[in-house]
C-alpha cells in the first residue's frame, strides 16, 4: 500500500502550473516535510487537510454526498503557506459543507494520535482482549461492547499506516492512556467504592463537555 509521501512526487510532477494541491491524510507532519522538500524543487503550492468525517467503512461504497455536512476540516498551513492558497483550499472545504480551522502540523497530529488514533488501538486491543480471555463471551456482547469497538472494524491496511507514521504522537498517548488505566485498575484493586466513583464522576464530566 503506498504511502501518501510516497505518491507526492508523482502528484507533484503531473500537477499544472500554479495547482494548489492538498490531501485528506490522518497525518500531516510527515507529508508537509514531503511538500515543502518538493516545493524547493518545483515551486507549487500545498496546503495540508484533513477532514474529520468518515467511519470505520471504506471503498466506494462508503460514500455519500453528505459526508462533509457540518463536518470539521482542519488545515495545517505552516510558516511557508502561500496565504492565497491557504484561502482557496478552505474555500474549498466550506464549499462542500465543511467547517474549517486551523492547526500547526505537529500539533494537529499530536491532537489526532489522542482523539482518533488512540481509539482506534484501544478498540482493537479491547476485542483481541476478550478473545484472549474467552471467545464465547463475544456472545453476550451487547450496544455498548459494539459501539466501543465499532472503528475495530476499520481497514488494518488503512491503520498501519497511520499508526506507523504518527508513531511518535501516538506513543506520548499510549502513555497517557496506560497512566488513567493503572490508576483505575488500582482503584479497583484497592476496593475503594467512594474514590473510585469519585473518579468516574470526574472523567463522566469531562466527557459530558464533548456534547
Amino acid at each position: 500500500m503506498a504511502t501518501a509521501e510516497g505518491l507526492m512526487p508523482k502528484v507533484w510532477q503531473a500537477a499544472a502550473d500554479g495547482a494548489v494541491i492538498t490531501d485528506v491524510g490522518s497525518t500531516k507532519v510527515p507529508i508537509v516535510r514531503c511538500a515543502t522538500a518538493l516545493a524547493a524543487q518545483r515551486d507549487l503550492a500545498f496546503v495540508g487537510s484533513h477532514p474529520m468525517a468518515g467511519s470505520e467503512r471504506s471503498g466506494y461504497g462508503a460514500s455519500r454526498a453528505d459526508l462533509f455536512n457540518g463536518a470539521l476540516v482542519i488545515v495545517t498551513p505552516t510558516e511557508r503557506t502561500d496565504p492565497l492558497a491557504l484561502k482557496r483550499v478552505s474555500e474549498f472545504w466550506e464549499a462542500l459543507g465543511g467547517r474549517v480551522g486551523v492547526m500547526d502540523p505537529d500539533e494537529h497530529d499530536r491532537a489526532v494520535a489522542a482523539v482518533s488514533h488512540l481509539p482506534h488501538l484501544v478498540a482493537y486491543a479491547l476485542v483481541e482482549a476478550v478473545a484472549r480471555l474467552n471467545p464465547a463471551f463475544f456472545g453476550v456482547a451487547a450496544r455498548g461492547f459494539k459501539d466501543t469497538t465499532r472503528i475495530a472494524a476499520s481497514d488494518p491496511r488503512v491503520w498501519r499506516e497511520i499508526f506507523q507514521s504518527n508513531r511518535a504522537a501516538l506513543r506520548e498517548a499510549l502513555a497517557a492512556f496506560r497512566t488513567s488505566l493503572e490508576e483505575l485498575e488500582r482503584l479497583v484493586a484497592e476496593d475503594d467504592g467512594e474514590r473510585l466513583e469519585r473518579k468516574l464522576e470526574e472523567i463522566r464530566q469531562l466527557r459530558n463537555r464533548l456534547d
